[in-house]
């Protein structure tokens, strides 16, 4: 029989290539990407072979048996539309979840990728073009052969200017000395971003890479992770040259640590935060009507703390990351994700054509969450709650849309959990005005009770520590989970800097002037100094003011630690960098107060060198 070449339907996307989804033993479709929704529509809850044209049946169910060690097939599969289209099947490979094997797919829609080829091949072209005229350099890394290659375009064609192993080139690199000294520390955190992976990164070094050897220059280098069409993994991205005049310092802009969630490698609070509001201005901006095009996301992982108590904190570490993962794949496409404190994050989606394909996409979203932690813990029923503001309907302003997006998460809690709620004013009320609704400011997105608890969990972790780098992780995790940008602990004679965490450009190695009467006098009754703008300190201590711009601080809290004989024997200092001024607020201050009591109690025993 043959079929008839129909014209595509309206509502049937002709971009939509390939999807993914999976199979149970009996043929079931039990999970699918969005792609895959959109693509089969209402049938994607059959059994798969119930949509397989009826002369392709057997050849299906011989390619899905196990024994089968075909991995790709032709056939005649059902689409949304009710036509029967030329689609390859290719098989990624099974999982055992549970007592039950799942099979892996990719399905392609061959009319639409062979017009899409066609149109592919045309921007290569354009893109080659375009490629020789710019003087940037380009990278890209294959983590399969692990070949690393520094390259331009001339002529439509790629000319290399680096190609070998990558540990060989690092090896030259490191060995002909063609990064500054001062840049070693940003070159070994490239060189991680590349082999690990990293979704996105952004350094600056000094070196010679592109001259080999020749002349120094400032290279700005921004990169990115992606898996092709076959499933093979690259690190690509593009090297911009500067020329070097022998004075540059490093700051915080070159580090690619910076913005990013230390345990997840997703945004920060903080991040995310800049970036969605920036997006949401550049809408305003240019008067770009969304109307509901452009999604807000609040969404954590349900019972965690459950998690935590049962199985322990390194369990718990390894679901929120399996959690981060999935969830940034899935947004990548359309979307920008991170983390904003503990098992929460946030995500803001573009371009989403209409709420049908908003909640296909959460749908999916939620499927794969939860497929992806079962493979952590099989026996363990993990689920996501969601909550869903729209730009340019529910309000233009990133708080808003936050607070909103925020209480419908409250709203799928108290609904039963695993679910996604979207924002509907005749549903579900003015949540703005409702104050019993938790809401968060500004970057603040952890609740006081969880500040307290994670301040009391690392005073903890302080008392049981076996050495300094415990105390040095303690601190991290504390910078990264309150959004400080930087640490610095100050202790015994001449209150010398012991340590330091975050990125200074000119560390000040010691804290003595704090016990110059004229400074000291700022100190409250509980041993505080709270600047929230760098400014107001010019006029009274000038010079100190300059030594924190230098470094790039706006806003600190330093408290103090005194002995029985009323003697200030430490330090510590909470930094924010920049130029945007950090309100602190009286739960920061009370949070930051506890910790360095509980801290200080702590290294009496611990950490006798510090002499506290």
């Amino acid at each position: 029989m043959m079929l008839e070449n129909k014209s595509f339907k309206e509502g049937y996307d002709k971009n939509n290539v390939e999807a993914e989804f999976v199979l149970d033993e009996l043929n079931y479709i039990i999970n699918g990407d969005e792609r895959f929704y959109k693509l089969i529509g209402e049938f994607s809850l059959f059994s798969f072979d119930k949509i397989v044209f009826n002369e392709d049946r057997e050849e299906f169910l011989n390619f899905v048996n196990k024994e089968n060690k075909k991995e790709t097939i032709i056939i005649r599969v059902q689409n949304r539309n009710k036509e029967y289209r030329y689609m390859r099947l290719i098989k990624m490979g099974d999982r055992l979840i549970g007592d039950e094997t799942l099979q892996y797919f990719r399905i392609q829609d061959m009319e639409n990728a062979c017009l899409k080829f066609r149109k592919n091949y045309d921007k290569i072209k354009k893109y080659r073009s375009l490629l020789g005229l710019i003087p940037n350099k380009l990278f890209d890394y294959d983590i399969e052969t692990k070949e690393f290659t520094i390259f331009f375009y001339n002529n439509h064609k790629a000319q290399p200017i680096v190609k070998k192993k990558f540990d060989d080139w690092k090896e030259e690199v490191i060995t002909n000395d063609m990064v500054d000294e001062k840049s070693m520390k940003n070159f070994d955190m490239l060189c991680e971003c590349i082999e690990n992976q990293m979704e996105n990164f952004s350094i600056t070094i000094t070196a010679s890479i592109l001259t080999q050897g020749a002349r120094m220059e400032r290279l700005s280098i921004k990169g990115a992770s992606l898996i092709d069409s076959v499933d093979k993994k690259l690190v690509l991205g593009v090297i911009t040259q500067e020329k070097y005049n022998g004075n540059y310092v490093p700051n915080q802009a070159d580090n690619g640590e910076i913005g990013r969630d230390s345990a997840t490698g997703l945004y920060n609070k903080k991040t995310i935060t800049d970036k969605i509001t920036e997006h949401l201005n550049f809408l305003k901006l240019n008067k770009i009507k969304q109307n509901g095009r452009t999604y807000l996301l609040v969404l954590d992982i349900d019972n965690f703390k459950q998690v935590n108590d049962t199985y322990g904190h390194y369990f718990g570490d390894e679901v929120i990351n399996r959690f981060a993962k999935g969830l940034s794949h899935m947004a990548a496409d359309n979307g920008m994700v991170g983390r904003i404190g503990g098992d929460e994050f946030m995500v803001l989606l573009d371009n989403i054509k209409d709420e049908e394909e908003l909640r296909i996409k959460l749908k999916s979203m939620r499927l794969n969450l939860k497929l992806e932690l079962k493979e952590v813990k099989h026996d363990y029923l993990f689920s996501s709650s969601i909550g869903v503001s729209r730009f340019g309907v529910d309000g233009t302003e990133f708080e808003t849309l936050f607070k909103i997006a925020d209480a419908c998460l409250y709203i799928a809690k108290d609904k039963g959990k695993d679910r996604f709620i979207i924002y509907d004013v005749e549903k579900h009320g003015d949540l703005l005005s409702k104050e019993s609704v938790r809401v968060a400011i500004g970057n603040d997105f952890l609740k006081p009770i969880d500040k307290y608890e994670l301040v009391t969990n690392l005073i903890l972790r302080a008392n049981n520590a076996a050495g300094f780098d415990e105390f040095s992780e303690i601190l991290k995790e504390l910078g990264d989970k309150l959004n400080l940008h930087g640490i610095r602990v100050f202790a015994g004679e001449g209150l010398r800097r012991v340590y330091s965490t975050g990125y200074y450009n000119k560390d000040l190695e010691d804290a003595s002037y704090i016990n110059n009467p004229e400074y000291s006098g700022h100190f409250d009754e509980h041993d505080m100094y709270i600047v929230n703008n760098i400014v107001s300190i010019e006029m009274t201590h000038p010079e100190l003011a300059y030594k924190f711009t230098d470094d790039n601080i706006c806003s600190f809290i330093q408290i103090r630690v005194r002995n029985k004989a009323n003697k200030c024997v430490a330090m510590m200092e909470f930094d924010i960098f920049g130029e945007i001024r950090r309100k602190w607020s009286s739960v920061d201050i009370c949070t930051l107060r506890m910790l360095v009591i509980g801290l200080s109690n702590a290294t009496k025993s611990q950490f006798t060198d510090l002499d506290i």
